[in-house]
């Protein structure tokens, strides 16, 4: 069985693009409930995590942060940040609460002082079109891509699973996301489903009870 547990060589190449926490939209909304259906309009809601401050909306076009106390926003798009694309199709917050939000054209991060794009530019990346991002509770980030399977990175360093070296029986990956027992749950193009824990990665049916010690947590 295909583990999880060795991280790709590659090391993460310097940065091509940084910019610094200078907001070029920040707009106040009246002081008390944050009313986000006021804020987002019309635009298509894709995803949504908090941080102690902050609440981040993905959506058609461009990336929210929301300031949870008096309202304030931001709206990232290509315009005016780092953002490789504004077709949002997931977001994950780490516990040192740095986001990460995948696009159909590379990954976009936020560490509280510094935008951030990885892409295949500076990363070991087997593409920029991805479908889906969701992170453990050791700070591995899992990316589903289109056709290339699942990009599993830690520290910048990055591994991929496909039907040639793990027990993927599609490289389309629909969705990842994190479940109740903080398992990463993986749905493929084909309608089957892989469960990746912190050491093996395996089939299972989402209507029948898995067993977390097949795939051990630790």
């Amino acid at each position: 069985m295909k583990t999880l547990i060795t991280i790709a060589k590659k090391a993460f190449k310097p940065v091509a693009v940084i910019k610094y926490l200078f907001f070029p939209f920040m707009m106040a909304q009246s002081q008390g409930t944050v009313d986000f259906s006021k804020i987002v309009k019309s635009e298509t809601i894709v995803a949504q995590v908090e941080t102690q401050t902050s609440v981040w909306i993905g959506t058609n076009n461009g990336l929210y942060q929301i300031n949870k106390s008096n309202g304030k926003f931001v709206h990232l798009t290509t315009n005016n940040s780092v953002l490789p694309s504004n077709h949002i199709t997931g977001i994950c917050v780490t516990k040192d609460e740095n986001i990460y939000a995948s696009t159909d054209n590379g990954i976009f991060r936020f560490d509280g002082f510094s935008y951030l794009l990885i892409s295949t530019e500076n990363a070991n990346l087997p593409t920029d079109n991805f479908t889906s991002i969701t992170c453990d509770e050791n700070d591995r980030i899992f990316i589903g891509t289109k056709s290339h399977g699942i990009v599993l990175m830690k520290n910048y360093k990055c591994q991929t699973f496909n039907q040639s070296n793990s027990v993927l029986t599609s490289n389309s990956v629909k969705k990842v996301y994190r479940d109740e027992n903080g398992i990463i749950i993986s749905e493929l193009g084909n309608g089957n489903f892989v469960a990746m824990g912190s050491s093996n990665m395996i089939l299972i049916n989402t209507n029948e009870p898995y067993d977390l010690n097949v795939i051990a947590k630790r």
